[in-house]
């Protein structure tokens, strides 16, 4: 009787070491397809690159430059590029340049 116990117990053992072992595994893949999905839904809702249009800079020391670096925070995450200068207008005493074009995070 006392085999028969022993013999019993040893198959449970068995079987729940099995079973835990699947469950770990099959939990694992669930996890890592989660954060799959987490960075895909991140990366399609935030754009790759940003248009600025008409940033407005203000220039005492001469003539504006044709390229102007910018850089902003939108959303949590970092875009930053070169600008070009497509207008400028004297204001007496400086220059206003308006910049345009594409920033990339």
């Amino acid at each position: 009787m006392k085999k028969l116990f022993k013999k019993i117990n040893l198959i449970l053992c068995l079987m729940v070491t099995i079973f835990s072992i699947m469950s770990v595994s099959i939990k694992a893949e669930e996890i890592k397809q989660n954060k799959e999905v987490v960075h895909q839904l991140r990366t399609d809702v935030l754009p790759r690159r940003i248009y600025i249009k008409d940033k407005i800079f203000y220039n005492t020391g001469g003539l504006p430059k044709k390229y102007r670096y910018h850089q902003e925070t939108r959303d949590g995450v970092v875009y930053s590029g070169k600008l070009t200068l497509t207008q400028y207008q004297s204001t007496g005493d400086g220059y206003l340049g308006l910049y345009s074009g594409y920033i990339y995070r």
